[in-house]
């Protein structure tokens, strides 16, 4: 069985590198890389498993 594909769009990859740069700016650069990390994963985990 295969995966359904999840497309992020600009404007949600844009959000979340704010968002990121943001938090870095606040001089916590390990939890903006924890939290792209994150955010990443649980759009991957949006994928659809049935067919």
């Amino acid at each position: 069985m295969g995966k359904r594909k999840v497309t992020i769009l600009d404007t949600a990859s844009d959000a979340v590198a704010e968002a990121a740069f943001y938090v870095e700016g606040k001089g916590l650069p390990e939890t903006a890389k924890e939290f792209v990390t994150d955010a990443f994963s649980f759009f991957s985990s949006l994928a659809d498993d049935r067919i």
